[in-house]
This record gives structure tokens, sequence and C-alpha cells, in this order.
């Protein structure tokens, strides 16, 4: 991480009119517990898409919420895809003032 010592305050909120942080350090610790999904039925293999462009990522975000707001309405799937395409679409350092507490980020100091 580029800032290693506001690695356990920096947060991603999640939602648009409700939100809630969900803080950067939690997300490896959320992974690692995921159980694998129960397996099921038989879906016939599909061809991966190809995704050669940024606009076509963003579009398969897009459908995956879809999909998820269609099939499981309780699901944060899209909540959390909406805020990839959002956050998709920034810079870097916007990215950062969004993640990082508030504070943490400054101007460099005028010398002159």
């Amino acid at each position: 991480m580029l800032l290693p010592s506001h690695a356990e305050t920096a947060a991603i909120n999640i939602g648009k009119d409700r939100f809630f942080d969900l803080p950067v350090e939690r997300m490896a610790s959320l992974l690692e517990a995921a159980e694998p999904a129960a397996p099921q039925a038989a879906v016939p293999a599909a061809e991966p898409p190809t995704v050669t462009q940024r606009g076509q990522a963003l579009a398969l975000l897009e459908q995956v919420g879809t999909f998820y707001r269609l099939v499981e309405p309780s699901s944060p799937v899209p909540y959390l895809t909406d805020r990839a395409r959002e956050l998709a679409q920034r810079d870097f350092l916007s990215l950062l003032r969004d993640v990082l507490p508030e504070g943490v980020l400054r101007m460099p100091d005028n010398q002159g």
C-alpha cells in the first residue's frame, strides 16, 4: 500500500442514498473467511467474455449488477458493482480522497 500508516482507517463507501463504510483492511479478511459457494446445478460452460476496452469492462460490471438486482434483490453485489464502476472513472488522487480519512492528504508546502 502506498500509505501504510493509514491503511487501518481507509474505507470504501458503498451505496448512494444510504451507505456504509467497508474498511479496506477488512476486505482481505472477508475474502479469506468466505466459504466456497455450494455446488449448483450443472450449467453449460460458456465462453468467458473477451474484454479489450475499458467501456466493455464497465458494461460487464453493469450487467452483473443488473442480474443480481433482478435475481437476488437482497444481494449487496449491485452496490459493489455500482461503486466499482464509479471508482473506475476516477483518477488516483480522487480515489485516495474518497477512501482515506479526512485530512490525511495535504497540499505540499510552497517553498520559494
